[in-house]
C-alpha cells in the first residue's frame, strides 16, 4: 500500500464499525441463551466472523444480513461436538474466550489459529482454567492449538490476576457458567468490562464491586436479548488522532461506545491538551455510547502508565504517533501486555516509526517519544497487525513523500472500511493499490491518476447464487458467510464452495460470491468449458438467455440450472465521476492496452457506469495470464 501526504484537513461527520469486543461477546452469549437474539451494527471484520464460524460448527444457527446478525440460541447445554477443529484465525479473543466456554462441555474440542495466533502464549488462561479442573493441552504447554477434553466437574475459583486482562477474566467467567460453585476474580486494575455487562444483560447473577467480580454458584438460564453494538472506540481512535494532528480538522464521530473502561484514549488526549467533547450520551443494552467531537489541537507531552494502561492497551500505537506532535518527552510505561498482541507492538511501533523520522525508543514495558520531529515517507511493515497498519496509514497522511505499507490488508480484522470512512471526510482515490488523499474543499481537484489509466483485476471461476439455490445447496434458512470484501461495494467472497458438474468432468471447490442475487450465475473460463464438456458463451453478467445448463453440487443437495453458465465478457466498472474523467459513457465499447513483455490490446471491452462502482477492469485469469498481468497493474483506455 502506498500513501501520499494529505494536503488539507479532515472535516465532517462519520460512524465507525461496531465494537469488536462487544460483537464477539454477543455471539458467544446469544448462542448459549434461550431464544433468538438480533444483533445490529455487528462488526463484519475477520475476527468476529471467525467467532461466528466457530459457533456454527458448534451447532448454532446464525444468519447474517448486511450488518445484522440473527442468532438462534441453543441454551447453556445445547452446543454440539464440532465435526473438526475450530479455527480462530488471528483472533486472540475467540480462542481465549471459547477455551473458557468449552472447558465445561461434554465433548472434546480442538481450537487452532493462523501462524500469528499460533505463536501467542495461552498460559494466562490455561492456568486459572486448570485450577478450575479443566483438562487442557497446548503445543509446548503454552501455544495453540488448544485441545479441550471433557471433565466430570468444573470447580469454582478465587483468582487474583497478576495483570489486568479482559480476555483472561472473561475466559474464567464463561467457564464459571458451567460450575455450581462461586467465582471470585480480583483484578489489579479494572480492564474492559463488556463481558460483565453483557452477562448481566442476559440474566446472569454477576456483581462487580470495584476491582472484584462475583458470580453466584447457582446459575440461571440465559435469556435472549436484542443488542445494538456501539461504534468501536478503538477504531475511532485513528480518526480522533488524525483530526487532532492535521491542521484545521474538525470531525464528529457518531454513536461511539464510551464505556468507562475503554475511554482511556479520551482521557489521555485531554491531558495532552486535545480539544475533544463528548455529547448525546445514553445507555443501550448496558453500554454507554455518545458522539465524539474532535478539533485540531496543539498537544503537550505527558507520562502514561499505571491504572490507565488497561483502558488504552489497543490505542497505544496511535497514541505513540500523537506524541510526536506534542512538545517535549512522552513516556509510556507499564504496557508489557503489548508484547503478546498480534505482534510485539512495543518493538514494531518503535522500529517502524523510527524509519519515518520519529525519535522513539522501546523500553521493557513501553516506549519514550521525543516530540516535534518532521516525518518523512518510508517503506514500513505492519507485521500483519491491523492496529499498526492503520497507525502507519495515519502517519503516512502527515509525512513528506510516499509511505509504502506492507501487509496493509490486516485492517480487515477490525475495520474493513478504514479507507472508505476516511473517504467521507477527505477524498481518496485508490489506484494500483495506492492511496492518494486531498481535501474535498479544493474546488478544482488535482488530477492524480495518470491519464486514461486504471487498475485491472483477474477474475477466477466463481458462482453467484439466488437465496432459493443457497438453501437447496447448503440447507434451509442458510446465509452465506463473508470472508473477504471485494473491490465493488457490497460484494464479498464467501467461505462456501460448490462443485460444477458437467457432461464430461467435475470442477470441485468453486468459490461462491455474495450477496445473494435474484438469479444464479456461474462464471468460468473457456478452458473450464472444455474440462466440463460444455461450449461456454462469452456474455455480460446477467445476460443469461440461451446460455448452457450446469449442475451445482453442495453439502446439502444439488441444483440443476437450466441456464446460467458463461465466460464473462471483458468489462470496466467505474463511477459517474470516473466516466466523466475518462470521457466515456455507460455501455460504451472501448479498447484496452496492456504493458510489459506480453503487452497486447483487448478489444470489445464494455464500460459499466454506476454511482457506487469502484474503478477497475475485470478479465478472467486465463486472459490475464495471456497478457502477463497481475492484480492491480495498470492498463490504458485507447478507445
Amino acid at each position: 500500500m502506498e500513501i501520499n501526504k494529505l494536503n488539507g484537513s479532515l472535516n465532517g461527520e462519520i460512524r465507525v464499525p461496531g465494537d469488536k469486543s462487544i460483537s464477539h461477546r454477543s455471539v458467544i452469549l446469544a448462542s448459549i441463551s434461550e431464544g433468538k437474539t438480533q444483533v445490529k451494527n455487528f462488526l463484519m471484520g475477520e475476527d468476529c466472523l471467525d467467532t461466528i464460524k466457530c459457533f456454527r460448527k458448534l451447532g448454532v444457527k446464525i444468519e447474517i444480513k448486511e450488518r445484522e446478525v440473527l442468532i438462534h440460541g441453543v441454551g447453556i447445554n445445547g452446543l454440539k461436538k464440532p465435526d473438526g477443529p475450530l479455527y480462530a484465525g488471528n483472533s486472540g479473543t475467540t480462542i481465549r474466550l471459547l477455551t473458557g466456554l468449552l472447558s465445561g462441555q461434554s465433548f472434546e474440542t480442538t481450537i487452532l489459529g493462523d501462524d500469528s495466533l499460533s505463536k501467542r502464549p495461552m498460559e494466562r488462561i490455561t492456568k486459572p482454567l486448570s485450577l478450575m479442573g479443566a483438562d487442557l493441552n497446548c503445543n509446548e504447554d503454552k501455544y495453540p492449538p488448544i485441545v479441550i477434553k471433557p471433565v466430570d466437574k468444573l470447580n469454582g475459583i478465587k483468582y487474583k490476576q497478576s495483570k489486568a486482562s479482559a480476555q483472561v477474566k472473561s475466559s474464567i467467567m464463561l467457564a464459571g457458567l458451567y460450575t455450581d460453585d462461586d467465582i471470585l476474580i480480583n483484578q489489579p486494575e479494572i480492564s474492559r468490562d463488556h463481558t460483565e455487562r453483557m452477562m448481566k444483560y442476559f440474566g446472569v447473577d454477576i456483581k462487580v464491586d470495584g476491582k472484584k467480580i462475583y458470580m453466584n454458584g447457582k446459575k440461571e438460564k440465559l435469556k435472549s436479548r436484542n443488542i445494538f453494538v456501539p461504534g468501536d472506540i478503538s477504531s475511532a481512535a485513528f480518526y480522533i488522532i488524525a483530526a487532532l494532528i492535521i491542521k484545521d480538522s474538525h470531525i464528529v464521530i457518531k454513536d461511539v461506545g464510551i464505556n468507562p473502561t475503554r475511554t482511556g484514549i479520551i482521557d489521555v488526549m485531554l491531558e495532552m491538551g486535545a480539544n475533544i467533547r463528548v455529547s448525546n450520551k445514553r445507555v443501550v443494552n448496558e453500554e454507554e455510547l455518545g458522539d465524539i467531537e474532535v478539533k485540531y489541537s496543539k498537544l503537550k507531552s505527558v507520562e502514561i502508565g499505571g491504572d490507565i494502561i488497561p483502558r488504552i492497551i489497543d490505542e497505544i500505537p496511535i497514541i505513540a504517533l500523537a506524541a510526536n506532535f506534542a512538545k517535549g518527552k512522552t513516556i509510556i510505561k507499564d504496557a508489557e501486555e503489548l508484547k503478546v498482541k498480534e505482534s510485539n507492538r512495543i518493538d514494531t511501533v518503535c522500529y517502524e516509526l523510527n524509519k519515518m523520522g520519529m525519535d522513539i525508543t522501546p523500553t521493557e514495558d513501553g516506549m519514550i517519544i521525543n516530540g516535534g520531529k518532521k516525518l518523512k515517507g518510508a517503506k514500513v511493515d505492519s507485521k500483519g497487525d491491523h492496529r499498526i497498519a492503520m497507525m502507519l496509514a495515519v502517519a503516512g497522511f502527515i509525512s513528506e513523500g510516499k509511505t509504502y505499507i506492507s501487509n496493509f490488508n490486516s485492517v480487515n480484522v477490525s475495520n474493513p472500511n478504514f479507507i472508505k470512512i476516511f473517504n467521507s471526510i477527505c477524498h481518496i482515490w485508490v489506484e494500483k493499490n495506492w492511496i492518494f488523499i486531498y481535501n474535498l474543499s479544493v474546488k478544482k481537484k488535482r488530477r492524480i491518476m495518470m491519464k486514461n489509466k486504471l487498475p485491472i483485476a483477474l477474475s477466477n471461476r466463481h458462482v453467484h447464487l439466488s437465496q432459493e439455490d443457497i438453501e437447496k445447496l447448503f440447507g434451509k434458512g442458510y446465509e452465506l458467510t463473508p470472508i473477504k470484501d471485494l473491490s465493488q461495494p457490497g460484494q464479498f467472497a464467501c467461505e462456501e464452495k460448490v462443485d460444477l458438474v458437467g457432461p464430461k468432468r467435475t470442477i470441485q471447490g468453486v468459490r461462491v460470491l455474495g450477496p445473494a442475487r435474484s438469479q444464479s450465475q456461474v462464471e468460468v473460463s473457456l478452458s473450464d468449458g472444455f474440462t466440463l464438456g460444455v461450449k461456454v458463451p462469452v456474455k455480460g453478467s446477467g445476460s443469461l438467455e440461451g446460455t448452457p445448463k450446469i449442475t451445482l453440487k453442495g453439502p446439502k443437495g444439488q441444483v440443476e440450472l437450466d441456464q446460467g453458465l458463461i465466460a464473462a465478457a471483458r468489462h470496466i466498472h467505474m463511477s459517474v465521476d470516473d466516466a466523466e474523467e475518462f470521457g466515456v459513457e455507460d455501455k460504451q465499447i472501448v479498447k484496452i492496452k496492456t504493458y510489459g513483455p506480453r503487452s497486447l490490446i483487448f478489444e470489445n471491452v464494455l464500460v459499466r457506469v454506476r454511482e457506487d462502482f469502484a474503478l477497475e477492469m475485470h478479465v478472467d485469469v486465463e486472459e490475464g495470464n495471456a497478457a502477463g498481468l497481475k492484480n492491480c497493474e495498470e492498463v490504458e483506455i485507447i478507445r
